[in-house]
């Protein structure tokens, strides 16, 4: 493969203004410097890659799905660049040719999370509880299972009343991941749901011990 070249100055300024006004939330001054830079720039993945997520965001998704393109044919292996694509077909209403994707992404990479995760958001997001599920328990097995997944488990079986499933999976959340807070609420929120008071308090107020705890610690600002 070839060394990329050295973008010049001017290639450079392009595309840092494509990139701040697109951090500012000015997707048509955004759309307009990284569109020039990306025709100077000889293919630039980065610039392709900003300008997905800009036409993605002005629901431009045909234009997005061309920049992806792009994309795939610098980096036709990129994970990354599928989940996008993924993304995108699911907003233009392509869900299965999404559900595809996140297949083909799970069975070449079986213990990467990112893809159980979408993949189960999509599918609950479309009402496919039990497939969403299917693939969640996948990731478990597969050893994928992050805290976001195992907590993403826990609230689907609270959803369904499947109460100890549900707490097992917060608890695994929490073992993976003891310093964050979000899979003890859900634990303690689940607790509360079932009416079990005596589980579901000492919860909470350890929440609230280390959130107080948190507060005030040094270097802590309020109006941040």
């Amino acid at each position: 493969d070839r060394a990329p070249r050295t973008l010049t100055l001017e290639e450079q300024s392009l595309f840092a203004l494509g990139r701040l006004y697109y951090r500012l939330q000015q997707p048509d001054k955004a759309e307009q410097y990284m569109k020039r830079f990306t025709a100077r720039s000889d293919g630039s993945l980065e610039g392709f890659y900003y300008l997905t997520l800009i036409y993605a965001g002005q629901k431009k998704y045909a234009e997005a799905l061309e920049t992806l393109g792009n994309m795939e044919k610098l980096r036709p292996e990129s994970m990354q660049i599928q989940l996008l694509k993924a993304n995108i077909l699911e907003s233009l209403g392509r869900v299965e040719d999404a559900e595809k994707i996140y297949q083909r992404q799970i069975e070449t990479s079986p213990a990467e999370p990112g893809p159980y995760q979408q993949f189960a958001q999509m599918l609950l997001k479309n009402k496919k509880e039990d497939q969403a599920l299917t693939v969640l328990e996948q990731a478990r097995t597969n050893l994928a299972a992050d805290e976001d997944i195992l907590s993403m488990l826990g609230q689907v079986y609270r959803d369904r009343q499947d109460f100890d499933k549900a707490i097992q999976a917060f608890k695994d959340a929490i073992t993976l991941a003891p310093t964050q807070l979000d899979s003890r609420y859900q634990l303690g929120l689940t607790y509360a749901q079932m009416g079990d008071a005596l589980n579901a308090i000492p919860i909470f107020q350890s929440l609230l011990r280390d959130t107080e705890q948190s507060a005030s610690s040094p270097g802590f600002d309020p109006a941040m």
